[in-house]
């Protein structure tokens, strides 16, 4: 499924992607990754009532410099996108990285 946007240019053309591009999400890139690996190194939790433990312990400790740094990197990424007017972008083409 895809969604139709438009361009902010003169043309006023519409253009497709996916939802939700992992690419300018911070959960997708980011939050997920970096909680489900603190959340599964060990002890790994048994029961569910752990797990869910657990996720509210990693959520709690996620240091907030970490996380103005994702959402830094996700303004960058969202001006390399509008920068290529839409198109693909290497990391390369992310500024600071």
């Amino acid at each position: 499924m895809s969604h139709k946007a438009r361009r902010h240019s003169r043309s006023q053309k519409t253009k497709e992607w996916a939802p939700r591009s992992p690419d300018l999400t911070v959960c997708d890139f980011y939050l997920f990754g970096r909680v489900k690996s603190l959340v599964y190194a060990h002890p790994r939790p048994q029961t569910l009532d752990e797990l869910k433990e657990k996720i509210r312990e990693v959520m709690r400790s996620l240091d907030p410099t970490e996380i103005r740094a994702a959402f830094q990197s996700m303004r960058l990424r969202a001006h390399a996108c509008l920068s290529v007017q839409g198109n693909h972008f290497k990391k390369r083409d992310i500024p600071h990285f």
